[in-house]
């Protein structure tokens, strides 16, 4: 059996093979001061390489994920071409 870690690993090695011209990506935690963020590991880990394969990025997110902030940054808001939110954001935001 593979355990989550060797998974994510050849689901990495894996998009490194392909070129995107738009990703689609959700997160659990979205901030401005430090981007968007996960509390797993291997789940930002494959993020990374999402990004590094994409010309451009697009965010998936409901409004309650903004401000929250996790442990593993997945990119920062510079990395963003678009988000795409169920509701106006307030604010700052």
């Amino acid at each position: 059996m593979i355990d989550t870690y060797s998974s994510s690993m050849i689901t990495a090695r894996n998009l490194r093979d392909h070129v995107f011209d738009i990703s689609f990506m959700s997160c659990r935690g979205f901030s401005l001061e430090y981007g968007v963020t996960d509390k797993v590991e291997s789940e930002s880990s494959i993020k990374h390489t999402l990004i590094e394969c994409s010309k451009k990025l697009v965010l998936l997110i409901d409004s309650n994920k903004m401000g929250l902030i996790f442990p593993y940054r997945d990119c920062k808001l510079s990395q963003i071409s678009a988000v795409v939110t169920d509701k106006k954001p307030a604010g700052d935001f």
